[in-house]
C-alpha cells in the first residue's frame, strides 16, 4: 500500500491516441500527394511511431515531475530547520 511506485504511462497508448488522430490526416494528404502506395506506407508509420515516442516522453516527464513537486513540498512542510531547540514540557 505505501511506497510502492507511481504508475507510468504506456507507449501503446500514446501510439493509439496518434494513430487515432493520424489515419485522417494522412488519407486526406494522400489525396493530394503523389506518391507509391508503399511509400506512403512507410512515411505515414514511421510519422506515427516518432510523434508517439514524443507523446511518450513528455508525458514521463510530466509525470515525473509532479511525483517530484509533491514529494519536496511534502519535505518542505514538515521538515524542521537546522538548530532549532525545541522545549519538552
Amino acid at each position: 500500500m505505501f511506497n510502492q511506485p507511481n504508475p507510468a504511462p504506456r507507449y501503446w497508448k500514446a501510439l493509439v491516441v496518434t494513430t487515432v488522430f493520424l489515419v485522417p490526416m494522412a488519407l486526406v494528404f494522400r489525396a493530394f500527394a503523389h506518391m507509391p502506395d508503399a511509400v506512403w506506407a512507410v512515411l505515414s508509420i514511421g510519422a506515427a511511431l516518432v510523434i508517439a515516442w514524443g507523446v511518450h516522453a513528455r508525458m514521463q516527464n510530466d509525470w515525473r515531475a509532479s511525483g517530484t513537486m509533491a514529494a519536496r513540498t511534502f519535505d518542505s512542510r514538515t521538515t524542521v530547520a537546522r538548530n532549532v531547540q525545541i522545549k519538552e514540557r
